[in-house]
C-alpha cells in the first residue's frame, strides 16, 4: 500500500504545481486593470494565475489605462466581452483559443494588424475605430457579426461583405475609400456611415429595405443611387459633397431629416423643397459652397464698371448683399453693383444671397478682383489703319505713333466676341470679327486708344461640307473649269486641283482640321469661302 500512497502524493503534488502555473504580465498598466477587474486572477506577486484566467467569465474592460502590451490576455478562454479602447496598443500577438467572445473593442489604439481571428465564431460586435489599419481585418469567420465599426483608419478598399448577412450597423467613415462593395446581400442593414471618404458613387440600395440612417457626407458624390420603393430611410446626410441638383426626395416617404449643406446648390435648386410639407424642419439648411462667379476686372482710375453674378435671376424674393473685404456696401434685390474705381486699393468684392423661403441659409459668391491703374499720360497721337476682310484672307489693324512710349508698353485688342490679342508692335492680322476695342497699356496704367474699330467684310460666296465619311456631303464639288488653289485662313496653301473636280477635305498631310478655308479659282477669277465641319 506504501507505493499507492506515494503515487497519490506525487499526483497531488503535480496537480498543485500545475494549478499554480503563472505568467508574468509584462505591462504594469495591464496588471493594474486586471487587479481592479478580476483581482482573483493575480497572486500575491501580481503574477497571472493561468488556471484562474481560463475559468474567468464576464467582461474584461481595460479602458484608458495607457496599455501598450496585452500579453497574458490569451489565457482568458471564457470571457465574452473585451474592451481595450483608449490605450497605446500597437500589437496583439495572440487571442484566446476557442474564444466565446461576442464583443471585441480596440478603439483608439495604434493597431495596424490583428492576429488570427478565425476562432471568433461567436463575435457580434467588432470595433477598431481610430487605429492605423490600411485594410479591413479578416473577420470572415465571424459570419454572425451585426455591428462593424472601422471608423478613422486608412483603409483604401473593402472586401466582399456578402457573408455578413446579419449586419445591422456598419461604420467605415474617415478612411480612404473610393468605392464600396455591393450591398445587396445585407438586407438587414439599418445604419450605414461612409462619411469622409473619397466616394464618387454609392452602390445600389434597392435591397436595403431596413435602412434607417445613411451618412454619406464629406465625399465627392453628385447623385444618389437607386433605393427600394418601400425603403424606411429616416435620416439622410449628404453634406459636403458635389451635388448640383436635388435628389428625388419623393422616394423617401419616411424621411425626417435630410442634411444638404455645403454642396453646389443655389436657391433656384432648392426652391422645389418648399413644396414638401414641413420642409423648413425636414431640411435644416444653413450654407452652401461659394458660387464660382468671381472675375478679375482691370479698370483705369475714375472709370465706372458693373459687377453682376448671374445667379438665381429668376427666383423671387432674392436679397443680394454686396461686400467689399467684409464690409457691407449694398443690399437690394439687384444683381448689379456699380463700381467707381476712385481708389487704387479696391479688390475683394463678393455677394451674399438670402431668400425668405430659407431664412437660415446664406450663399455667397467667390471674390471679384478689381485692379485699378492710374490714367496713362503717354501719347494720344496714335494712327490706326484698318484693312478690310477679303474673301481669301482676314482683315488687319495696324497702329502707329510718332512719340516715345514707355519701355513696358504693349497693345491689347479685344474683339466683340471676346477674343483677345496682344503684342508690342501694334500689328494685328488675320482678323475675322467685325468690331474691336484697342487698348494701350504699360506696367502701371491702361487706356483706350480706340473703343470702336470696324473691320468691314468683303461679300463673297460661302459654303460648307462635312468630309467625315458618313456618305453625306463628304466632298465639295468645283463645277468651273481651270485651276483652284485652296488655302487656310493664314494664307498657307493646302491643295491645288484641276477643275471640274471634287475636294475631299484632304491636304498635304491628310484630312485638314475643321475651320475656314479659301478657294481661289483661276487666279482671282472667283473667290470662295468654304467651311470644313466634322
Amino acid at each position: 500500500m506504501r507505493w499507492m500512497k506515494l503515487i497519490f502524493a506525487l499526483f497531488i503534488l503535480a496537480t498543485a504545481k500545475l494549478s499554480a502555473q503563472t505568467f508574468v504580465i509584462p505591462d504594469p498598466n495591464f496588471r493594474t486593470c486586471l487587479s481592479k477587474t478580476f483581482p482573483t486572477v493575480l497572486n500575491a506577486n501580481n503574477e497571472l494565475i493561468i488556471s484562474q484566467a481560463r475559468t474567468t467569465t464576464g467582461i474584461l474592460e481595460c479602458t484608458d489605462y495607457n496599455i501598450t502590451n496585452v500579453s497574458g490576455f490569451e489565457y482568458f478562454d471564457n470571457i465574452t466581452e473585451v474592451l481595450f479602447n483608449v490605450n497605446l496598443i500597437g500589437q496583439v500577438k495572440t487571442l484566446p483559443p476557442n474564444s466565446v467572445i461576442t464583443r471585441l473593442v480596440f478603439d483608439d489604439n495604434q493597431l495596424t494588424v490583428l492576429p488570427d481571428l478565425s476562432k471568433l465564431t461567436s463575435l457580434r460586435t467588432f470595433a477598431v475605430r481610430r487605429n492605423k489599419f490600411t485594410s479591413m481585418p479578416d473577420i470572415s469567420a465571424s459570419k454572425r457579426i451585426n455591428r462593424l465599426y472601422l471608423k478613422d483608419n486608412a483603409i483604401k478598399s473593402l472586401p466582399n461583405l456578402s457573408i455578413f448577412k446579419e449586419l445591422l450597423k456598419f461604420d467605415v467613415s474617415s478612411n480612404l475609400l473610393t468605392t464600396l462593395p455591393n450591398l445587396d446581400s445585407l438586407p438587414l442593414l439599418e445604419d450605414l456611415v461612409v462619411s469622409n471618404n473619397q466616394l464618387e458613387t454609392l452602390p445600389s440600395m434597392t435591397r436595403q429595405t431596413a435602412l434607417i440612417e445613411l451618412d454619406a457626407s464629406e465625399n465627392r458624390l453628385s447623385k444618389l443611387p437607386a433605393f427600394a420603393t418601400n425603403n424606411v430611410l429616416t435620416i439622410l446626410d449628404i453634406e459636403n459633397n458635389l451635388f448640383t441638383e436635388l435628389p428625388n426626395f419623393a422616394v423617401f416617404s419616411k424621411l425626417k431629416k435630410a442634411f444638404l449643406d455645403n454642396n453646389n446648390l443655389t436657391f433656384s435648386d432648392l426652391i422645389p423643397l418648399t413644396k414638401i410639407a414641413g420642409y423648413d424642419t425636414l431640411f435644416p439648411l444653413n450654407s452652401q459652397k461659394p458660387v464660382r462667379v468671381g472675375k478679375e476686372l482691370a479698370l483705369v482710375e475714375k472709370e465706372t464698371a458693373y459687377l453682376t453674378t448671374g445667379v438665381d435671376l429668376g427666383v423671387s424674393g432674392m436679397v443680394r448683399t454686396w461686400f467689399l473685404n467684409g464690409k457691407q456696401i449694398q443690399k437690394s434685390s439687384s444683381d448689379s453693383l456699380r463700381v467707381l474705381s476712385d481708389s487704387a486699393a479696391l479688390s475683394g468684392y463678393y455677394c451674399v444671397f438670402t431668400n425668405a423661403a430659407f431664412p437660415n441659409l446664406t450663399i455667397r459668391t467667390d471674390s471679384f478682383r478689381v485692379h485699378i491703374s492710374k490714367p496713362c499720360d503717354f501719347s494720344n497721337s496714335f494712327v490706326v489703319t484698318v484693312s478690310d476682310q477679303l474673301c481669301e484672307k482676314g482683315g488687319s489693324i495696324k497702329v502707329n505713333t510718332y512719340t516715345p512710349l514707355p519701355s513696358s508698353f504693349s497693345y491689347r485688342l479685344i474683339a466683340s466676341d471676346g477674343q483677345e490679342f496682344a503684342n508690342t508692335n501694334g500689328t494685328f492680322e488675320n482678323l475675322s470679327s467685325k468690331k474691336y476695342t484697342l487698348y494701350g497699356q504699360s506696367s502701371s496704367c491702361k487706356k483706350i486708344i480706340n473703343p470702336d474699330i470696324l473691320v468691314a467684310e468683303e461679300k463673297c460666296e460661302t459654303d460648307y461640307f462635312t468630309p467625315d465619311g458618313d456618305g453625306q456631303n463628304d466632298t465639295y464639288s468645283f463645277t468651273d473649269t481651270g485651276m483652284v488653289s485652296i488655302t487656310d485662313k493664314f494664307g498657307n496653301k493646302i491643295k491645288t486641283l484641276s477643275i471640274p473636280e471634287k475636294w475631299d477635305g484632304s491636304g498635304k498631310n491628310g484630312k485638314v482640321a475643321p475651320g475656314l478655308y479659301f478657294a481661289n479659282l483661276n487666279n482671282g477669277e472667283k473667290l470662295l469661302k468654304i467651311t470644313v465641319v466634322y
